[in-house]
């Protein structure tokens, strides 16, 4: 999983606002108008660590003395945390190995694990890097993020593109979605994926705050995939990882 991805959460998503298109429903139309992965929408530069200005906050004393506090790389153990350039703190509230598999025509999904990350941003900067990450503007203090690894595999002929994750639905009925905001996939999936190949993945999910303590289920919808400029599946059935 990528460090920036775990520790900090600085992802940049740009997409138009507005509801999903699809909330957990079996799309027959793929979700795209024009028949490719959204990859001309969505554009994540800082997916990669970087950061666009310097950032003067300086970690706590305290922090920098504390055994559960990661310098370097991300946390891995229950209560350990990282904290980033712009001040926010992700602690490693649970972490739970899952089995979830789902085929959705030629293209297969397994979900390995789910880490839950309890966040607390220090300065308005890390507040607007996590509003930018998920496009949405919900989150104006501590927040709650779920870390979905899953993997990918193309059994088709021919490389395919995707989204990965199309929209995510919680048990009090909350859905995040690309479009909507609350979710952040990897951006790497819409340069491709080849053919015969297993391409180990992520989505970030940020949780609703009624179930920022309670969390322990699930429904994902995975993205339509294409081929060459031209739809391979649809948007998959709901998938419930429960951990």
């Amino acid at each position: 999983m990528k460090k920036a991805v775990i520790g900090s959460l600085i992802v940049v998503l740009v997409v138009g606002g507005g509801a999903a298109a699809v909330l957990l429903t079996h799309d027959t139309n793929g979700g795209q108008a024009k028949g490719e992965a959204s990859k001309a929408t969505v554009t994540k530069p800082l997916q990669d660590g970087k950061v666009a200005k310097k950032s003067s906050y300086s970690i706590p004393e305290k922090d920098l003395k504390s055994s559960s506090y990661v310098s370097s790389g991300a946390a891995s153990k229950v209560g350990e945390y990282t904290i980033n350039e712009q001040g926010n703190k992700a602690e490693l509230a649970a972490q739970s190995k899952v089995t979830g598999q789902l085929d959705n025509g030629q293209v297969s999904y397994k979900v390995d694990s789910i880490r839950k990350m309890a966040n607390t941003p220090a300065t308005d900067e890390a507040i607007q890097m996590a509003q930018m990450a998920f496009n949405t503007r919900d989150i104006t203090g501590d927040y709650t993020t779920l870390i979905v690894r899953y993997t990918l595999t193309n059994n088709a002929a021919k490389t395919l593109v995707t989204d990965g994750v199309n929209a995510a639905k919680f048990t009090d009925g909350t859905v995040v979605s690309v479009q909507g905001g609350g979710l952040d996939n990897d951006h790497t999936l819409t340069t491709g994926v080849e053919a015969g190949q297993t391409k180990e993945t992520f989505v970030v999910l940020l949780v609703p705050k009624s179930l920022a303590v309670s969390v322990n289920s699930v429904a994902l919808q995975f993205a339509p995939t294409y081929q060459d400029g031209q739809q391979l599946t649809d948007a998959s059935k709901p998938l419930e990882v429960k951990f």
